[in-house]
């Protein structure tokens, strides 16, 4: 039963960190990346930070299905499977999925919404996502084929 929460836990912190690259919301740093990396952050693959917390739950998935205490080579088979994780959804990202693929489109649009409501209650949920649209809808070149009689 652990072991697969954790397997869970797992693929949702992957899923999480798919829709917020995605949506763009975790953008990839300016600039070389430093020798020394900032606090909270185990690497930095393509200029893009890995969270600890990500790694943590990398590192949590893969002790669930060990029999023996966490050995070095399995703290480096979570950090490989959290670069893993970045690269793929960098290869997701080159490949169109954010707009090409129904499910990940869905899963971004849900990710995003729900990222937007943490901390409010429903109503002022909605009035806050309502205004963000209104300043993206500001900022956006929109052009529209004549649809409507």
């Amino acid at each position: 039963m652990a072991a697969r929460r954790a397997l869970v836990l797992l693929w949702v912190g992957a899923g999480i960190g798919l829709a917020l690259a995605l949506a763009g919301i975790v953008r990839p740093a300016k600039g070389p990346a430093k020798a020394a990396l900032s606090p909270g952050v185990v690497a930095i693959v393509n200029g893009q930070p890995l969270l600890q917390g990500d790694y943590d739950v990398a590192l949590r998935a893969v002790a669930a299905f060990q029999q023996h205490p966490v050995t070095d080579l399995d703290r480096h088979a979570a950090l490989d499977r959290v670069i893993d994780d970045e690269l793929t959804i960098e290869y997701g990202l080159e490949l169109g999925m954010a707009r090409g693929d129904p499910t990940t489109r869905q899963a971004l649009l849900s990710a995003v919404r729900d990222l937007v409501s943490r901390g409010f209650g429903e109503k002022a949920a909605d009035e806050a996502f309502a205004a963000k649209l209104a300043e993206l809808r500001k900022a956006a070149d929109i052009r529209v084929a004549k649809v409507l009689p």
